[in-house]
């Protein structure tokens, strides 16, 4: 059985484990046989306590609300006609996986690394399995946000593509910055030490003759969060710019800012990550229940505000069908910024020169907001003609017989 931390080791792995976290204290002189002497010591008439079963209560919930919600924003792109799947709907598959992963890491660590404890609670071998799933969890977790991160980003793009075309640009310049950070952030998680493999294994670590080479890992942690929290921030602006351009109801621009004041919260959890890391300086198993918390709350709120504006559209009105002599009703989409007419429908009463002013909804499939088009429709119906034509006030002609016919007009954002 493996003896608790800051006691002799009882079998050859606690001996390699004392003796790598030894060496990560640096304490290279001292003598492992003895054990570790790691802050702070078993209290005097101590009760045993542990966070464990609160932690995994929160992590499954946390699951199950990530699940839920990606999984209906796919069902919904898949399966409703006027919702397009895009790349960001693409990119949401792996980002969902990685981010149930990160929770799922989370539980492992409770079952079999201690966490939730002190560490005076915590054996050695506890320890050893804690430390190499915390850092495979770290691995996931700024990959998995990075994905998150470029599906909000194409999100934008089809968002902003009609506007103009330094949106586009920006929009691109922006994805490379990301894939860049997720690029980075694996690899500087990855060979942080020299040798890799010791980074992860404390037993292989122990096992050098050597004390291994590392980069400040709290240095490194704290740029990654910092650089993490300037994305977000930068991404969240997108979206509130362009929807306070459109022209729409102050209720209908309430109701959407609100759906993305989530990504609020996973900037104010990106940089609540940042204080609560200066806690893991003492008793870090415990402590790192702070962390933990911030670092969902970020993950969730990302998960989140990723999936919320295609579910907003189950809440929006489809478009009103106005029926007249000569109606239509169109329906803009942001995923290929065109409009698509269904056809004319005649009341089956013929009328001379005589103007109609025309009502349409138009509705986004990517946010579900609902706009208003006021269009003049004069139509000119010769009793004797078969085919009668519509005109519209700037002079373009509209066959009725062609129902697939599209009207070439930019959408003002």
């Amino acid at each position: 059985m493996s003896a608790f931390i800051n006691e002799p080791p009882k079998t050859e792995e606690d001996y390699w484990v004392a003796k790598a976290l030894l060496q990560s204290f640096g304490q290279t002189d001292a003598d492992p046989r003895n054990g570790t002497h790691i802050k702070p010591t078993r209290p005097d008439h101590y009760v045993f306590e542990t966070k464990g079963p609160r932690i995994i209560a929160g992590l499954a919930a946390c699951i199950c609300i990530m699940i839920a919600v990606t999984g209906l924003r796919l069902f919904l792109r898949a399966h409703v006609r006027r919702l397009e799947w895009g790349m960001d709907d693409t990119l949401m598959v792996p980002g969902l996986i990685m981010a149930v992963a990160y929770p799922a890491l989370q539980i492992a660590m409770v079952q079999y690394g201690g966490a939730g404890k002190h560490m005076f609670d915590v054996t050695y071998i506890e320890y050893y399995y804690y430390h190499w799933l915390a850092l495979v969890a770290q691995v996931d977790f700024f990959c998995c946000i990075g994905v998150i991160k470029m599906s909000i980003v194409v999100f934008n793009m089809r968002l902003t593509k009609f506007s103009s075309r330094a949106w586009t640009f920006g929009n691109w310049a922006f994805f490379a910055i990301v894939c860049c950070y997720v690029i980075n952030a694996f690899f500087l998680n990855i060979f942080q030490c020299t040798p890799p493999h010791a980074n992860f294994d404390y037993i292989a670590a122990g096992k050098l003759s050597y004390a291994p080479k590392c980069i400040g890992v709290a240095k490194m942690g704290t740029i990654l969060r910092a650089i993490n929290i300037t994305l977000d921030y930068m991404l969240l602006a997108v979206p509130i710019i362009v929807l306070w351009k459109i022209k729409m109801s102050a209720r209908q621009k309430l109701r959407l800012f609100a759906l993305f004041s989530v990504g609020a919260l996973a900037c104010i959890g990106s940089a609540m990550t940042l204080v609560a890391k200066s806690r893991l300086k003492s008793d870090a198993l415990w402590n790192y229940t702070d962390l933990l918390a911030w670092s969902l709350v970020e993950l969730v709120c990302s998960v989140l505000a990723a999936s919320l504006p295609t579910l907003g559209s189950l809440f929006s009105r489809g478009a009103r069908e106005t029926q007249a002599s000569g109606s239509y009703e169109s329906h803009l989409t942001f995923a290929s910024s065109d409009y698509r007419s269904s056809e004319f429908r005649s009341a089956g009463k013929s009328r001379h020169d005589t103007h109609h002013s025309h009502h349409s909804d138009v509705e986004s499939d990517t946010l579900g907001i609902m706009r208003r088009d006021e269009i003049e429709l004069t139509s000119e119906i010769d009793p004797n003609e078969r085919n009668p034509s519509f005109r519209f006030s700037d002079s373009r002609t509209w066959n009725p017989n062609n129902s697939k016919s599209r009207l070439n007009e930019t959408p003002e954002t």
